[in-house]
């Protein structure tokens, strides 16, 4: 009985022995990786707020920045790189187009050719991108790998001239990613390839602008990387089908900024061709549509020797009827708008 006795005590002071340790180190340790765990995902849901945004910027490109996260993640993890590598590459694929806020709208959005001075401005992206995210204190190098996505294999690169495994390996998985999925995406100075066609020039610029093994994985893994960014961006899209009508109403305003801008920059382009007045104004009114809706779209221009204003260009509702019309001297809204040499706005739009 006394050994039983002495047994049940020996048990009890193990027990809370036991519990004293958990309460004087081990919960303490608990409850501070459970502070560790939520600031990480609260900094995580700020990347993504910050990549919906540049997304919604961007909106040549949709959902181009979470495809570019699967091709890169699934890239770092076949290429071996190490768990927080790989949450770095992760971080870096949503955040890497970041320093586009600083690129003016109508160069970003230019369907033609860059000039030399645009170009140079486009290629300070990656430098300010890094510069922005240089402050933020991450557990792995994000800004390096936003600085060195568009270094070259060959050291053709931008904007240190890197060549070869003296670029971060996230960088060049980076840049496969990246190039596979803007090639295969309406652009507006390309359309979309044909997933062939971007394969075959990837494969092209092995040993050039890309690794030649990040290459050879990238192709090797790329039926299931397509169907598991499809899948991402199905699951994308039912969970903006719950969001807030307020934090919808956010991003669809930034894309709107965004189609506005690249509107009147299409329109200001056409104005300033040698097209016709009819071709100028068809293409004109399409671009103004995007803009401002209206039923119908009409141009009316002073006549020689008289005091009229004659239509010269009509589209839309009853156009056939406008392109009839005169208008007299002292008389209308288009008399209005050309003497006052500003825009005059029907109540009836």
């Amino acid at each position: 009985m006394i050994l039983v006795a002495g047994l049940l005590l020996v048990a009890g002071l193990s027990a809370a022995c036991t519990y004293l340790i958990y309460r004087l180190y081990l919960r303490p340790i608990d409850l501070e990786r459970r502070q560790l765990q939520e600031l990480s995902s609260m900094h995580l849901a700020t990347i993504e707020a910050l990549a919906l945004a540049i997304d919604a910027k961007d909106q040549t490109g949709a959902n181009h920045i979470r495809r570019v996260q699967v091709y890169a993640t699934g890239l770092a993890k076949a290429l071996g790189m190490s768990a927080p590598e790989i949450q770095g590459v992760r971080t870096a694929a949503l955040l890497h187009d970041i320093g586009k806020l600083a690129i003016p709208e109508h160069i970003l959005s230019k369907p033609g050719p860059l000039t030399p001075e645009e170009f140079h401005k486009v290629r300070t992206h990656s430098q300010v991108g890094a510069e922005i995210i240089g402050a933020v204190p991450f557990r792995y190098p994000v800004a390096r790998l936003i600085l060195s996505h568009h270094e070259q294999w060959d050291g053709r690169g931008y904007p240190a001239g890197l060549r070869g495994e003296a670029i971060p390996l996230g960088a060049r998985i980076l840049a496969v990613a990246d190039c596979y999925d803007v090639l295969t995406s309406d652009r507006p100075y390309h359309r979309a390839m044909s997933d062939e066609a971007a394969v075959r020039l990837l494969e092209q610029e092995a040993g050039k602008a890309f690794d030649p093994a990040v290459v050879s994985t990238f192709v090797r893994m790329l039926p299931e990387l397509r169907a598991e960014a499809e899948a991402a961006n199905a699951a994308a899209a039912a969970k903006a089908a719950t969001r807030t009508e307020s934090a919808k109403t956010v991003f669809d305003e930034i894309a709107l900024a965004h189609r506005e801008i690249y509107a009147l920059y299409e329109v200001a382009q056409a104005l300033g061709t040698s097209l016709g007045v009819t071709d100028t104004m068809s293409l004109v009114s399409t671009k103004l549509a995007n803009l401002v809706p209206f039923s119908s779209c009409a141009l009316f221009l002073g006549a020689e020797d008289t005091d009229l204003l004659q239509c010269r260009f009509a589209s839309g509702t009853e156009a056939a009827t406008l392109q009839k019309l005169k208008v007299r001297s002292g008389h209308g809204l288009a008399h209005q708008a050309a003497q006052g040499s500003r825009p005059t706005r029907s109540s009836s739009g």
